[in-house]
């Protein structure tokens, strides 16, 4: 039968989720941060472009 309570749990179970928390805490904010760097890389190389194509075509006509 599966425990109802948190002193009903094997001992080390506390701790052994609050180690599985503080990894997925991490996990997610090293995914927030890289997807972040990669949009940022992607806003400068449309930055980029739109600069290029200024340059070579008069878009003001």
């Amino acid at each position: 039968m599966l425990p109802t309570t948190i002193d009903e749990a094997p001992i080390g179970y506390g701790e052994l989720l609050e180690d599985l928390k503080t990894r997925i805490r991490a996990s997610q904010i090293k995914a927030t941060l890289a997807a972040s760097r990669e949009l940022i890389n992607f806003y400068r190389h449309i930055g980029r472009a739109y600069s290029e194509i200024e340059f070579t075509v008069d878009l003001t006509d």
